[in-house]
């Protein structure tokens, strides 16, 4: 209950502010229509939908742990999993 409250308070502005340039101000005035991309229309240095352009799986691994963060994951999962583990062994 309490992150969702202070997700409404840290993004309640900008979903206001959104709201406004794309529903109220014209276009003169700043305002913006709303835009929507298909995710093949989104640039990506790795080219995963291009078989011949593709970025080689070392660097797509590289890519996806650290810069996505997937070994925070696999650590948070490795210690949950360890947890239990010891929790269930002293049973």
């Amino acid at each position: 209950m309490l992150s969702t409250h202070r997700l409404e308070l840290t993004s309640g502005k900008d979903i206001f502010l959104t709201f406004i340039r794309t529903f109220v101000l014209p276009e003169a005035l700043g305002g913006v229509a709303i835009g929507f991309k298909s995710s093949s229309s989104v640039g990506s240095e790795l080219y995963e939908r291009d078989v011949r352009l593709r970025a080689p799986l070392a660097r797509r691994l590289r890519v996806t742990i650290f810069q996505h963060l997937v070994w925070v994951h696999v650590l948070f999962t490795t210690a949950c999993a360890t947890g239990f583990g010891l929790t269930l062994a002293r049973v």
